[in-house]
């Protein structure tokens, strides 16, 4: 490439560097052999990307000059040319076996080529998370500027900054394997916040497990380092004053690992938080410990939650053998109060108030808690006192006739040595025999609707009598369910239910008992039919023309004898236009008339339908005698040689009265 070729190129391609850094300085063709590597360029480059671009240097050259600077040569450097920015196409030029590139001189000092190479960094379109924010940090160090300066000049937002910048407290194997893709700016940025280099490292390998199968979510990752790596000394379940509960650690007042210890290096978080999880745990642990020592020497067990526990926890929360515990359902309890509608367990409604005394033994759960168990009637005074449960003492006394208001009163003790008034039959025991009564009535009940529904079953076998379907008809009209009679599509056919315009229970039903049986078989076809036929916009996107109800309606039209997809084409088709007033008649089209009988004939049998008396038979008679007549007018037309016209073109559409419109007429008994 010649010197003109070159001058051309750089003064049309657009620089990478900011303009204010190349437009002064001497352009030439320079060897590469005379120019050197700067140091404090960045170190990385993606070998996939400089071998196609030394594939385009090799065939089109280097299109975009470099820019260098002059440098005193040394004994072991002695080129006289320093890169300032262009090494990744420095580097394509000697791998496409190229001599020289063109290049901008220009004198800069160590401080003012720094600068550049940063800028020309952060100006790439797609420089690593780790170089932009060492470039950043180099910023601020080198060059004074402050985070506010860096989002003003760069144009990024104060938070993307920061984050940026807070990925330099990556330990430094760690940052080798940010920088290796190992894994996201995301995972890195939890993994930074972590004081400690060493639990860096540890949180990375729980992190990122053995392979990206076993890598934690970012979400999964942020819970679990809160949890494990952010431990909060206020929350902690042991006395972090204690210096003899781990004697080779100490207090965690004075321990440096605390971070109001070292405000200098954790000038940004909250002065009580643990930054060593593991001596965390060995504290909980060994505080745990000291609390179930102190519990044994008291004269209460306790028992392991793997072992026996399992089976205690289990009798207890189904107040098997009169125990209980936290996790007790309420309904368990007697004289419960309506303000314990809203709890669940016993431990939900005792939650900040006085537990039940004595302790009858402590089960050790897999996480190292201790979960009391309870006799049954020291729960249920824990109850009373919280005043969720009522006292026998108030059920004996309310004036209504209630089971435990009979026999007469005497003093027993309870568990805890209160004494108590009661009468002769517990009320808790009253409480069980009523529900036992409740359970045997229920199975009765249940019997005898199964051997009725049974015997229903075998007289419809013939069919059922229309006072049956009705009956049925009702419970469909006001039951719970997924069949109703859709209002917008009965304001298409009014007439046909009266009792929808005002619709009340007492209506529906004096319809249904005066309905004929055919009448009663279409309103169930409606029920369940009729939700069917309006569709919308969001329907048709996602759906289509058709969907399984309307499929019914369709497989029933076809063994009606009514073809679906012919009456589809009639009502897509476009209107004729109208006839002008006193236009003459249309000429008929290959022998088919303007205007036949047909069309008189299907008026009067719609008018005489509905002048018709209604009755259980004559309900559909109307309309079958009006297309009797019409089927025979077109006949006799056939025969004289003319064809009927078919719908909708040169037939004129009559407009149907209400009661033809629907196979039985308005008001229908």
């Amino acid at each position: 490439m010649s010197l003109t070729e070159s001058t051309a190129v750089a003064t049309t391609e657009q620089h990478i560097v900011a303009s204010e850094l190349v437009d002064q300085g001497t352009f030439g063709i320079y060897s590469l052999r005379d120019i050197r590597i700067s140091k404090t360029n960045r170190k990385r480059f993606n070998e996939t990307a400089l071998q196609e671009l030394a594939a385009d240097i090799k065939v089109h050259g280097v299109a975009q000059p470099i820019l260098i600077r002059p440098v005193t040569p040394t004994d072991d450097e002695p080129e006289p040319f320093e890169i300032v920015a262009g090494e990744r196409r420095y580097r394509a030029s000697k791998l496409a076996g190229a001599v020289s590139i063109p290049a901008m001189m220009r004198v800069l000092s160590d401080s003012q080529a720094a600068k550049m190479q940063l800028l020309e960094n952060l100006q790439r379109e797609d420089p690593h998370p780790l170089e932009e924010a060492i470039g950043y940090e180099n910023l601020m160090m080198a060059h004074g500027y402050s985070a506010d300066q860096l989002v003003t000049e760069l144009r990024k937002t104060r938070s993307y900054v920061y984050g940026r910048l807070k990925l330099c407290s990556l330990a430094a194997d760690l940052r080798e394997d940010f920088l290796d893709n190992k894994f996201p700016a995301s995972i890195a940025l939890l993994i930074a916040r972590i004081p400690v280099p060493a639990l860096q490292r540890q949180a990375a390998d729980e992190i990122l497990g053995e392979s990206e199968e076993d890598q934690l979510s970012v979400r999964d990752a942020t819970a679990h380092l809160h949890k494990r790596f952010t431990l909060k000394l206020d929350d902690a379940s042991f006395k972090t004053s204690d210096s003899k509960l781990l004697p080779d650690t100490g207090s965690c007042i004075k321990c440096p690992k605390r971070t109001g210890n070292q405000p200098e290096v954790y000038a940004d978080a909250h002065p009580n938080y643990c930054t060593d999880p593991n001596c965390f745990e060995e504290k909980t642990a060994a505080a745990f410990n000291q609390k179930v020592i102190e519990i044994v020497k008291s004269g209460i067990p306790v028992v392991s939650e793997i072992e026996e526990g399992e089976t205690e926890l289990s009798n207890a929360r189904s107040v098997k053998n009169d125990t209980a515990t936290e996790a007790t359902q309420l309904w368990h309890m007697a004289r419960r109060k309506p303000s314990t509608l809203g709890m669940t367990t016993i431990g939900h409604a005792l939650l900040g108030k006085t537990q039940p005394t004595p302790v009858l033994k402590y089960v050790r759960a897999a996480d190292n808690r201790l979960i009391p168990i309870w006799n049954i009637h020291d729960a249920q005074e824990a109850l009373e006192k919280a005043g969720y449960c009522y006292t026998l003492l108030d059920i004996a006394t309310k004036p209504s006739g209630t089971a435990a208001s009979v026999a007469t009163a005497h003093t027993v003790t309870s568990g805890n040595g209160t004494v108590l008034t009661q009468k002769n039959n517990d009320a808790y025991l009253e409480k069980i025999r009523k529900e036992d009564e409740l359970k045997e009535r229920a199975a009765k009940e249940t019997r005898y609707r199964v051997e009725l529904y049974k015997r229903v079953r075998q007289r419809g076998f013939n069919g059922f009598s229309l006072q049956s379907l009705r009956a049925f008809v009702k419970q469909m009209l006001i039951d719970a369910n997924d069949y109703e009679l859709n209002e917008d599509v009965f304001k298409e056919l009014p007439g046909i239910y009266p009792f929808m315009d005002d619709y009340t229970r007492e209506s529906a039903f004096e319809f249904i008992d005066n309905a004929p049986l055919d009448v009663v078989q279409l309103v169930l076809v409606d029920l369940v039919l009729s939700d069917s036929l309006l569709v919308d916009q969001w329907f048709i996107e996602t759906i289509g023309n058709s969907d399984d109800s309307f499929m019914t309606v369709e497989a029933m039209a076809r063994a009606e004898g009514i073809d679906p997809d012919l009456m589809r084409a009639e009502l897509e088709k476009p209107a004729e236009p109208e006839p002008q007033p006193g236009a003459a008649p249309k000429a008929s089209k290959r022998g088919r008339p303007a205007k036949t009988a047909v069309t008189k004939e299907v008026g009067q049998a719609n008018e005489v339908q509905a002048t018709t008396a209604p009755s259980k038979q004559g309900i559909t008679t109307n309309m079958s005698v009006a297309r009797r007549k019409a089927k025979q007018a077109a006949t006799e037309q056939i025969a004289a040689g003319d064809t009927p016209a078919p719908p909708n073109q040169e037939q004129e559409p009559q407009k149907p009265s209400v009661n033809a419109s629907w196979p039985f007429p308005k008001g229908a008994k």
